[in-house]
């Protein structure tokens, strides 16, 4: 288990924080495990021309537990993005918070990334509220795209789960 820094994403200065929403055709659980469990979240994960293969998830769904893997483009394989986060809260259904240690410059200390993951029920539905920071605003509308393009992804996997 990892050590968990403080959660912050309350002190991130207003112009870094960036959230998307979507409502799902899915049930809280149904999103919450497609979060949750790496044979899930591989399926889902990232935007078009993306995909996460297996062998580079890590799921443990525990506060401190590791919650990492890596995004590979698919017509480039070169190209990667890899995510090294640990749970900092974990409400079944409800909420998921995680932390990303950032690279640090040289001479520098790492830094960190937020993210705030909220589940509303409404019915048959599930609201779904993403916030994440500190991302540069630059990042804020790649980030909308690559979100909604997962979610698509995401809305066909709940489907069938």
């Amino acid at each position: 288990m990892a050590e968990v820094p403080p959660f912050k994403i309350e002190e991130v200065p207003a112009e870094l924080v960036f959230e998307i929403e979507h409502t799902f055709k899915a049930s809280a659980e149904q999103l919450f495990r497609a979060f949750t469990e790496k044979d899930l979240l591989v399926q889902w994960f990232g935007p078009e021309g993306w995909c996460v293969p297996a062998e580079s998830a890590e799921v443990d769904p525990r506060v401190g537990g590791v919650w990492k893997f890596t995004m590979v483009n698919n017509d480039d394989p070169s190209m990667t993005s890899p995510s090294n986060a640990v749970f900092a809260t974990l409400e079944p259904n409800k909420l998921i918070e995680g932390i990303e240690t950032m690279p640090a410059a040289d001479g520098e200390e790492p830094g960190y990334l937020y993210m705030r993951i909220e589940f509303k029920e409404e019915g048959d539905k599930t609201h779904l509220k993403i916030t994440q920071g500190p991302l540069p605003t630059e990042y804020h509308e790649p980030g909308a795209q690559g979100w909604t393009a997962s979610f698509n992804k995401l809305q066909a996997l709940v489907s069938e789960i």
